[in-house]
């Protein structure tokens, strides 16, 4: 009996880790669009949606955590199962252990990473909603995890941070001293220059968080895409380039150029292929 109850948490920790990494991988919905992609659904679910698209890296994080947290607990039920079958089996248990374990990570990349992977290329729509009641409460369990490490992470980025006069004491310094062995008297830099040699100080105290775009918000070319598709997102959003990916996000080809794009467009009635223009 307890062999099966730990069999249970197993199946059951791999089966709710697919979910949320295919919840958490899949093209997230926009708050705003939930009512009109997904209008056939109850309030209640809909306030869930709204919860979670509200703040998607907020549940890219939480899939990391609970696939770590459940990698945990089923390694720890494995060598507990691993005993029973070892005694009944009558078969060393340090070689069922290793065993099971190796069988452990071998389900956690394949149900953890690459199903999801393989599976998150459509967005969120009404079939995936049924798994709501499974993912909300695990939301809200981890989130304030995931609150509390942002603070912290902000708190230690505040505490890094120069004040003003430090970073104007920093560039008047490195100023003088490179003017002093090149020889010169006087120093000829003007305050735009100083602005340019103070971001080159202050480029390692800048966290990756501030310049990265997530993953949900990432505007990029299916390589399939039409030559009118293309150029109704770029007259929507306007950027110079765009990644190109094949099939999922995850598997980018290339960079498009929008400049490259325009200067030569495709003739008309010539099929349009995104790949000439990487």
């Amino acid at each position: 009996m307890t062999d099966l109850l730990y069999l249970l948490i197993i199946s059951l920790c791999f089966f709710t880790k697919y979910i949320v990494s295919l919840y958490a991988l899949a093209v997230y919905i926009d708050p705003d669009e939930v009512e009109e992609l997904i209008p056939e659904v109850r309030s209640f679910t809909k306030k869930m949606l709204l919860t979670m698209s509200g703040d998607a890296r907020a549940f890219l994080q939480i899939s990391e955590i609970y696939k770590s947290f459940t990698l945990i607990i089923v390694t720890i039920f494995t060598v507990l199962l691993s005993q029973s079958i070892s005694a009944f089996f009558n078969i060393n248990l340090i070689f069922i252990v290793i065993a099971g374990l190796l069988l452990v990570w071998i389900f956690h990349i394949i149900i953890g990473e690459i199903l999801p992977r393989y599976s998150s290329r459509k967005a969120i729509n009404v079939g995936m909603t049924k798994y709501l009641w499974i993912i909300y409460p695990i939301y809200k369990i981890f989130f304030p995890i995931v609150k509390r490490y942002r603070q912290a992470l902000d708190k230690s980025s505040s505490q890094e941070q120069v004040s003003e006069d430090e970073k104007e004491d920093i560039v008047e310094r490195a100023i003088e001293t490179v003017a002093e062995h090149a020889g010169i008297s006087e120093t000829i830099v003007d305050e735009k220059e100083k602005e340019m040699i103070n971001q080159i100080f202050l480029l390692d105290q800048t966290v990756a968080k501030e310049i990265m775009i997530p993953r949900p918000d990432i505007i990029a070319f299916e390589k399939t895409m039409a030559f009118k598709e293309i150029r109704e997102i770029i007259k929507k959003d306007g950027h110079s380039r765009y990644p190109v990916y094949d099939t999922t996000i995850d598997k980018i080809i290339g960079l498009c150029y929008v400049k490259d794009l325009f200067n030569r467009p495709p003739e008309m009635g010539e099929p349009f292929d995104i790949t000439k223009y990487l």
